[in-house]
């Protein structure tokens, strides 16, 4: 199964640029799988509650990122964006009982990328 996520990941990741004089502009979209050990969890709220506790949980998140490029020459140039995902949740249920957890992450990235012929790296 995570292959399959992994896989999907990648297909489903997707950029958009829009382009201007030594800047662009660009949108990006994908699928991220997680592991929320929402099993292990379930596992030790019940040997410690004695109760047999069930859980659903996601297996992933989708992931949205803008960002700007910018030139500094013709093999290097400097990268700032933003990221967020939705929430990645797991409930736990005893009897009647739940409890919920929820999870997700957004912030900023800085990276410098160096262009090479049929290639590029970025850091």
């Amino acid at each position: 199964m995570k292959k399959i996520v992994q896989i999907l990941t990648f297909l489903l990741l997707s950029s958009v640029y829009v382009q201007a004089e030594g800047f662009k502009l660009g949108l990006e979209a994908g699928f991220s799988p997680v592991e929320l050990e929402a099993e292990d969890t379930a596992q030790k709220i019940a040997n410690a509650s004695g109760s047999t506790v069930t859980t659903e949980y996601d297996l992933g998140v989708f992931v949205g990122r803008i960002f700007g490029e910018f030139e500094i020459s013709s093999q290097l140039s400097g990268e700032v964006g933003y990221f967020n995902t939705t929430a990645a949740e797991a409930t736990y249920t005893i009897g009647s009982d739940s409890a919920d957890e929820s999870y997700e992450a957004s912030g900023f990235d800085l990276s410098a990328k160096f262009d090479f012929d049929t290639a590029f790296a970025k850091i």
